[in-house]
């Protein structure tokens, strides 16, 4: 079977295992098979383990990883700097996923981490760029919010926040995203307002996330 062939059989809908790739027609994630074929498992012992399973589904997670460069070397850097980042919140904040996929006009987009704010019920949206800041990554953040709050917002919930981190060799800029209240529209503030205090992470606590990379590595 091709490589092309392989891959439609893994879909990424934001709507099943909160938008990580999964085997089409299962709520089985690539990654857990990755983890699997990692861990020395074979691939007969994997499908008697998940005996729904076929061998072209396996070989298409193979694929999946190969292609997709499942887990680039920027991610595992943000990746190992989160969790630090998360305890620092004193466990206000629930993780959701990274890379969190969102389908917009029938096209791809993707988070770099989604969170879960529990004290002020809301999810919110992080976008880290290595770069100058633009404001074309507003613009961005700005499309991200609304389609967040369709397709992934629980009725009781309230409407999501944005957080943009650019780190450029010089410096590093957070902006926040706030939701006007009633209106389909945000404010966007540098510095954290007074009413999230204590609810939201500082830009020095948000910048930790890039801090220390080497920005050489990842910019073009």
């Amino acid at each position: 079977m091709s490589t092309n062939n392989l891959l439609s059989r893994i879909s990424i809908d934001p709507n099943i295992c909160f938008g990580k790739p999964c085997i089409k027609g299962h709520r089985i994630w690539v990654a857990l098979i990755l983890d699997l074929l990692a861990g020395g498992e074979t691939i007969e012992e994997i499908l008697e383990a998940y005996p729904s399973l076929e061998r072209d589904d396996i070989l298409a997670c193979i694929a999946y990883g190969e292609d997709k460069q499942y887990e680039t070397p920027l991610e595992r850097e943000i990746l190992a700097r989160l969790f630090p980042f998360l305890q620092e919140m004193r466990g206000m904040f629930a993780f959701i996923n990274s890379q969190y996929c969102l389908k917009i006009n029938h096209e791809d987009f993707f988070i770099d981490l989604l969170l879960y704010q529990r004290q002020l019920k809301c999810l919110v949206a992080i976008d880290l760029k290595t770069g100058e800041f633009t404001p074309d990554s507003l613009n961005i953040m700005q499309l991200y919010l609304p389609a967040l709050d369709n397709v992934s917002r629980l009725p009781d919930e309230n409407s999501s926040i944005g957080i943009l981190v650019c780190k450029s060799q010089n410096e590093t800029i957070v902006k926040y995203l706030i939701p006007e209240s009633s209106k389909r529209t945000y404010k966007v503030v540098s510095a954290l307002p007074q009413e999230f205090k204590n609810q939201l992470p500082e830009p020095e606590q948000v910048a930790k996330l890039l801090e220390g990379i080497e920005l050489s590595k990842h910019l073009d």
